[in-house]
């Protein structure tokens, strides 16, 4: 737990489940490649502060119903910080990895996730189909 409000968060309910952040992290690694620069064609590695930070607080908390703790996030990160590369992933993942029906994306992240999804950028001919991108 991270703060009181995690605390008051148990007391009222909720829990952690792992399972359910590992799974974004492992949609990242096994569907998303970088496009550009030194990364290129590598598989995305989510950094830990994205990970401590902001995949798995709201991936991983879930009410006493099994709905997840979280319905949004705001989240401000520095210019240069892989802002776009990050969010165009969580996009992708709640379109195609999440299964949750109804699943909304918004953003510039909403927009570059389109592109992101063409197969030469991704490494997956599934994803690309099954997000109309370019696949």
């Amino acid at each position: 737990m991270r703060c009181e409000a995690d605390e008051r968060a148990v007391l009222d309910g909720c829990w952690f489940d792992i399972a359910a952040a590992e799974r974004v992290r492992t949609f990242f690694r096994k569907f998303l490649r970088h496009s550009k620069g030194q990364w290129a064609k590598r598989p995305f590695e989510l950094l830990d502060w994205q990970w401590t930070q902001i995949i798995a607080p709201l991936f991983g908390w879930k009410r006493a119903d099994g709905s997840r703790r979280f319905r949004r996030g705001y989240i401000e990160v520095p210019k240069k910080n892989g802002k776009s590369t990050l969010f165009s992933g969580l996009s992708l993942y709640l379109l195609a990895g999440d299964g949750e029906q109804g699943a909304t994306k918004s953003g510039r992240a909403a927009e570059l996730a389109k592109r992101a999804t063409a197969p030469e950028r991704t490494g997956s001919e599934t994803l690309g189909r099954g997000t109309g991108g370019n696949g």
